[in-house]
């Protein structure tokens, strides 16, 4: 699995190569930053918001540009774990250290730059979000608060300030934040997991 700033640059990738009119480009990176709601929403499990496609792949036909974004998260999730596991990435030290936060957050930073857009236009789509009709339970409101924290947390390159608060909203690992970031500090360090995160961003798409 990446991280929310993984995600927005491998949607954006495959959606300058794509070039299809079909699809709605804000809501399509709003659906595949949309399935990690699940890290803030109280009692919502991975299987909710990860199992939701009986087929995972790129065929988008009949699908919302925002389920399309969504069902794209998950393929990348998938393809992300077999580049990792071809270089032998979690034999490294560190990788597999808090569910592997450090090495989704250290990816975050690696590729924040890859992005073809202005940040700042998508920081602001985010605190204003399109209304979405859901098929999971789960209140507005907390749809618009997941949505607040990534905008604070892709408004900038990462660095340890804002690893910080991004996790720090992260009930399940709050507790853990100054540990993950001295981790990924850590990790960054390693030149060898450095240029396999960087083969997962050349290969993913």
């Amino acid at each position: 699995m990446a991280s929310q700033i993984s995600h927005i640059v491998y949607a954006d990738k495959y959606l300058n190569k794509k070039n299809s009119s079909k699809i709605n480009r804000n809501n399509f990176i709003l659906g595949t930053v949309f399935p990690d709601i699940r890290r803030m929403a109280k009692g919502m499990s991975r299987r909710d918001t990860h199992s939701s496609f009986n087929v995972i792949n790129l065929n988008f036909n009949d699908l919302t540009s925002f389920k399309a974004g969504w069902k794209f998260h998950l393929y990348c999730d998938i393809k992300r774990e077999e580049i990792l596991r071809k270089y032998n990435f979690y034999s490294l030290e560190g990788t597999t250290d808090f569910a592997c936060a450090p090495s989704k957050l250290l990816e975050d930073k690696i590729i924040y730059e890859q992005y073809g857009n202005d940040w700042g236009e998508l920081v602001y789509f985010f605190r204003n979000p399109s209304e979405i009709k859901l098929e999971i339970k789960i209140s507005y409101d907390m749809y618009k608060l997941w949505y607040a924290v990534l905008a604070d947390y892709i408004n900038r390159k990462p660095d340890e300030n804002s690893m910080q608060a991004f996790l720090l909203n992260l009930p399940s690992i709050a507790d853990k934040a100054d540990d993950i970031i001295k981790v990924t500090g850590d990790l960054e360090k390693n030149q060898k997991a450095v240029n396999i995160l960087k083969e997962v961003a050349q290969k993913i798409i």
